[in-house]
């Protein structure tokens, strides 16, 4: 597949299709039997689905209807499917069928999902730390002017640069929340405790950054 599992376009470009059919199937002598009956071709017709080739993933439902509008719907047991739910009567007989590599390519994508929850909420966490205006925009351009290390990390790690070279005095020092202070790498009083923190992802001034001395809180 190549990279993440679910980043394919297999995956990507598969589409969830509902086909309703209606059917209505003729009574015996006995109460119920057409009932059974359509018990017994909504299985089949799950399993022909699930064994089609290019199906990855199969539930169905099925049940009494009118005016072809289910009135009682019901999980679908058939013997192709090879997770979900059974019955008490039937336990070898489940609810869905999935493909394996369907099923490692859903895998895949939650646990991108949760890796980017994650990481939105450790941002977030160390915005706040510094008072940044941009706390709820993680991961897009800032939308606020701020001048924190974390919405402008270059220009931090450029003004520690400039301190061991050359200091300019025109340039304006500021603390890791973007205040105005003496000299490059001082912090103000309300930040004199707050690390750099860097994720996976942050521009490399910012990962310079955390590794100088004059960062450390």
């Amino acid at each position: 597949m190549g990279g993440s599992a679910h980043d394919s376009p297999r995956f990507r470009n598969a589409v969830e299709y509902t086909i309703a059919i209606t059917v209505t199937l003729a009574g015996g002598a006995r109460y119920g039997t057409a009932d059974r009956r359509a018990d017994r071709l909504a299985e089949r017709l799950a399993n022909t689905a699930a064994r089609c080739g290019d199906a990855v993933q199969v539930t169905a439902v099925a049940g009494p209807s009118h005016d072809g509008k289910l009135t009682r719907p019901q999980p679908v047991r058939f013997a192709a499917a090879n997770s979900g739910r059974g019955t008490y009567a039937e336990p070898a007989k489940l609810d869905r069928y999935l493909d394996p590599d369907h099923e490692l390519a859903l895998r895949s994508l939650a646990a991108a999902e949760e890796a980017f929850t994650a990481h939105l909420t450790a941002d977030r966490a160390r915005r706040r730390a510094v008072g940044c205006r941009n706390t709820g925009c993680c991961l897009t351009p800032p939308e606020r002017a701020c001048e924190c290390v974390y919405c402008l990390p270059e220009e931090h790690f450029a003004g520690l640069r400039g301190r061991r070279r050359r200091p300019d005095p025109l340039a304006t020092a500021r603390c890791v929340c973007g205040a105005a202070v003496g000299t490059a790498g001082q912090r103000c009083p309300h930040h004199r405790a707050v690390a750099v923190v860097v994720l996976d992802g942050d521009a490399p001034a910012l990962r310079l950054l955390a590794d100088q001395p004059e960062n450390a809180p």
